[in-house]
Parts: C-alpha cells; structure tokens; sequence
C-alpha cells in the first residue's frame, strides 16, 4: 500500500519577492500523520520556462525557500509538491501568482539648493 500525501498547500509569498512558503499538515491521503521528506517547487515564468527549488522538510507546518536568484520583471506561477520518505510524491499544489518588479523609478525632478 503506498502513503499518498495530501495535495492541499497554501503558497504565500513574502512582500519582498525573495522567499516562498507553503503549509502542510504532514498527513496523507488517509489522514495518517505522514514522514514528510522533501518538496520540489516549481516557478514558471510567462514563456514557460520552468525553474525548480528543491529542499528538505523537517516537520509538519510551514516551510519557507528561497525563490530563484535574479528572475528578472514578470509574473511568475509557483506550484509545490511533496514526497516522503518511501518516495511517494504528492500531485502538485494550485498555482499561486506573483510579481517581479526590477524597474528602477523615475528621475527626481525639481531639486534645488538654497
């Protein structure tokens, strides 16, 4: 009999775009506190261009990543999964939405010195 986990996740992430989180229960399919191992979370840009993060979990609960170095301006979809000890990996979570913002603002105007 295999251990499924469950695929119910929250992605929040930070107000500053450099981290991400998700929430999980440590229990499977069955409701069954499960040995939770890993989670895989995939970022994919506008065109399709997927990059992965992956990490160990120590306990039931939150667990925050880091988001991939220097993604550049663009909405991005975040979707996690996890596996256990055995293995056996969850089905992806729903996609959470975000934003990059590189662009610098605009030129001060109207300086002067008295």
């Amino acid at each position: 009999m295999k251990n499924f986990i469950l695929p119910l996740f929250l992605i929040t992430l930070g107000a500053i775009p450099t981290t991400g989180s998700f929430d999980h229960d440590g229990r499977d399919v069955d409701g069954a506190v499960d040995d939770v191992a890993l989670f895989e979370t995939v970022i994919t840009d506008r065109a399709g261009l997927d990059r992965l993060v992956t990490g160990p979990m120590t306990a039931p609960g939150t667990t925050t990543f880091d988001l991939p170095s220097g993604l550049p301006t663009g909405t991005y979809t975040a979707r996690v999964r996890v596996a256990d000890r055995s293995g056996n990996w969850s089905e992806f979570s729903d996609p959470a939405s975000f934003t990059i913002d590189r662009t610098p603002p605009s030129r001060p105007t109207g300086c002067r010195v008295k």
